[in-house]
């Protein structure tokens, strides 16, 4: 965990679920390549037509992370390993060493647990005498 905020990881995954509460731009110190993010993926930016949005995508929560392969929008990443150092060069322009990754990797790994169970409500059945919504 010392690693993972030391190395500035902490500044975008942060809260109680390490992450999930922002956008941030992906690429920041370095594009990531083609295979992780498509030229033609333009992120939020798609939706917002902001200029500043280009690139941009929700930084994810790492609760669990390591049962959420493959990583990245674009689902090209199927080791965390290797997605700790993408993140690295890209997002904060360090070349993590080996025994940095897999010591950010112990952390997050750290990070898994039950996943809470959600009762949804059954809703009554509708029929013929159910009222319509006004649109």
């Amino acid at each position: 965990m010392r690693l993972f905020i030391e190395k500035g990881c902490s500044s975008c995954h942060n809260g109680v679920n390490v992450g999930g509460g922002m956008y941030a731009k992906f690429g920041v110190q370095s594009p990531p390549g083609d295979k992780i993010l498509p030229p033609a993926d333009l992120g939020r930016f798609a939706v917002t037509k902001d200029e500043a949005d280009r690139y941009s995508f929700r930084v994810p929560a790492l609760r669990n992370v390591a049962l959420t392969a493959p990583y990245f929008h674009s689902g090209q990443v199927w080791d965390l390993n290797e997605a700790i150092s993408v993140m690295g060069k890209a997002q904060l322009g360090v070349d993590l060493t080996a025994d940095e990754t897999a010591k950010i990797a112990a952390f997050l790994t750290a990070l898994t647990g039950d996943t809470p169970r959600v009762t949804l409500p059954a809703l009554p059945p509708s029929n013929a005498k159910t009222t319509r919504p006004q649109y």
